[in-house]
């Protein structure tokens, strides 16, 4: 086995994920926090890695009283400007939010509560 592979598994596995903070024009950070915008495209001068974490801060000339945190989930330089990374999305969702297109598992209990109530009845 390769121990070059070996030793990069294992500083990945050690290594602390960075904070990066990122001015986010209001178009791309609403885009972001309605769920429609899943990826970033950035210089790549801050040695983005997977599992990194990006605070997008609402920026338009100045700083508006927003921001969002995503993590950084794969990144790719395929057919990108030099220097240039696109970097696939996840947005972190506080305790009392809830996705809009996601399913919380609260849904889920009261759809198999649901469907008890329903088989219940038929039988």
């Amino acid at each position: 086995m390769d121990n070059t592979l070996l030793k990069s598994e294992s500083n990945t596995k050690l290594k602390k994920n960075a904070i990066h903070n990122i001015k986010t024009l209001p178009e791309y950070y609403n885009a972001v926090e309605s769920g429609v915008k899943t990826f970033e495209i950035r210089k790549n001068d801050r040695n983005y890695q997977v599992g990194d974490f990006l605070n997008l801060h609402k920026w338009d000339g100045e700083y508006l009283d927003e921001s969002q945190t995503v993590e950084i989930t794969y990144i790719t330089d395929y057919e990108q400007a030099p220097g240039y990374v696109v970097m696939s999305i996840v947005r972190l969702f506080d305790e009392n939010e809830t996705p809009n297109n996601k399913v919380t598992v609260q849904d889920i209990r009261d759809q198999l509560g649901t469907l008890k109530k329903l088989i219940g009845d038929i039988v």
